[in-house]
């Protein structure tokens, strides 16, 4: 059963008929989108970056209430610091990244705090995290960049 709510848009002549009819997809709720923002973390993101990183952000166009697209934002500081600290940790720390029980705790906050919000029809969301030190999810962050449309004259 789709979440999303149908709404006509259309153009009217002089005696108030309808013209050529344009189905526009509003979303009442977020339950669908919380599934593909999951579904996406556990198939795509988690493999490629998450279980090697100890933080990082994900980033998600949404369309339509929809999953449109899914990035992996990929931070790096850029400095000669950074040299100096590679080689040291090379030889004192293997770097672990999110194991699949904090991947369960970041999703299951996750679907908790994005079902509570007013339902996304377009927008950017941004899910920040960051690994503890023994894989478990420590802390993150959810931002929801709402896109407003307007029309075209």
């Amino acid at each position: 059963m789709s979440s999303n709510k149908h709404f006509t848009k259309g153009n009217s002549d002089t005696k108030g008929n309808i013209g050529i009819s344009e189905i526009v997809s509003k979303p009442v709720n977020n339950n669908e989108l919380a599934e593909q923002l999951k579904a996406a973390i556990l198939g795509e993101c988690f493999p490629a970056d998450m279980s090697k990183n100890m933080g990082g952000c994900l980033k998600f166009s949404v369309r339509g209430g929809q999953l449109a697209i899914n990035h992996i934002l990929l931070e790096r500081e850029l400095s000669p610091k950074v040299l100096e600290l590679k080689a040291t940790d090379s030889e004192t720390k293997t770097v672990v990244g999110m194991k699949r029980s904090g991947l369960k705790t970041l999703l299951m906050i996750l679907d908790a705090v994005i079902k509570e919000e007013d339902p996304i029809d377009h927008a950017t969301v941004f899910v920040y995290y960051s690994v503890a030190d023994n894989g478990e999810f420590a802390s993150g962050k959810l931002v929801v960049e709402r896109g407003i449309h307007h029309p075209r004259y």
